[in-house]
């Protein structure tokens, strides 16, 4: 690919980066850049154990082993894990030095990342040390690029911050947009996760998908899909803050060429839409009604997971594993 692929390659899809020119002059310099992109594991289990409990690092490492045999066959022993950077020795003074270029009122706002609310002032001291744990592992793995959805981009901007003082270099911050809980803005809390208010409602949203009816998971079945999603909040006419049509600009089309609704002849029939801009304004006056909008979304993700499921059908172990971890 020439450079101009190659940025294109890398920008699809995100929302926002930290610089742009850096991110040019990084693809100008390096044939193979290192990137890196963090996969969630640890459930609902608190920071503060991440480090010491035994029984959390085994439940990490068959989570671990469990999305090793996930929808893209991650292979997780190529990808540095945190568990393995904690017991370098030079790990935790990296951590301490990213630390004392800051300070703890910093450290506090980059605290989102966990589902801190902006205004919490009671939180354990130990889990101040996780923004700076996230920018020592950037620089323990001597990364060029740092990929995160956007709620991450504080604890990025803190990254950048201490490698400038430290000498260490500043990575570039590419993030990507959140999925948010299926009962939508209105169904989150309204905590503040942020300065930005439509980026703190988004958050907030995104932090609603911790209760398991809030969100499709990847081993959902078919009909648990439709479920979730014939409960999911869906107001007429509205786009903003509405999870049904979010799924569509962020999973049905970037997987489809074109999105058809498929609909009862004495409704209209069939539509068929070659750009998610098209549906949105189709929905937006009316011409959709949101029972459709459900029900062909619910469609269109339990045909994108097939493939998780047949896996696991012939592999059943690991998640038989997470189910006795996670029974929800």
């Amino acid at each position: 690919m020439n450079q101009e692929q190659r940025l294109e390659l890398v920008t699809k899809g995100t929302v926002e980066i930290i610089q742009p020119a850096e991110l040019e002059r990084v693809l100008e310099e390096k044939k193979k850049p290192r990137a890196y992109w963090g996969f969630e594991c640890s459930g609902k289990q608190p920071t503060s154990t991440a480090a010491w409990n035994d029984a959390y690092r085994h439940r990490t490492r068959l989570r671990l082993e469990n999305q090793r045999h996930g929808p893209s066959r991650i292979p997780l022993h190529h990808i540095p894990r945190r568990l393995a950077l904690a017991e370098k020795a030079n790990y935790w003074e990296r951590v301490i030095r990213v630390a004392k270029t800051t300070t703890a009122q910093r450290v506090m706002r980059a605290l989102p990342v966990l589902g801190r609310d902006l205004k919490t002032q009671d939180v354990e001291a130990a889990t101040l040390f996780y923004p700076c744990m996230q920018a020592a592992d950037i620089f323990e793995m001597n990364l060029d690029v740092a990929c995160a959805g956007i709620d991450q981009r504080k604890a990025h901007v803190l990254a950048r911050e201490a490698g400038e003082k430290l000498r260490w270099g500043k990575p570039v911050a590419l993030h990507t947009p959140m999925l948010m809980g299926l009962a939508g803005i209105q169904g989150s809390d309204k905590g503040s996760y942020d300065e930005d208010p439509k980026l703190s409602s988004v958050i907030a949203a995104k932090m609603s998908k911790s209760k398991p009816e809030n969100t499709i998971l990847l081993h959902d079945s078919p009909e648990l899909i439709e479920d979730k999603l014939r409960k999911a909040y869906c107001p007429p006419k509205i786009v903003e803050g509405n999870p049904v049509i979010e799924y569509y600009r962020l999973l049905g089309f970037p997987t489809n060429k074109t999105v058809t609704l498929v609909r009862d002849q004495k409704y209209g029939g069939d539509m068929k839409f070659s750009t998610y801009k098209e549906l949105e304004e189709a929905y937006k006056t009316g011409k959709i009604h949101p029972k459709d909008l459900k029900s062909n979304i619910a469609r269109i993700l339990t045909n994108l997971l097939k493939g998780v499921r047949d896996y696991f059908e012939k592999h059943p172990e690991p998640l038989e594993q997470m189910q006795k971890l996670e029974p929800r």
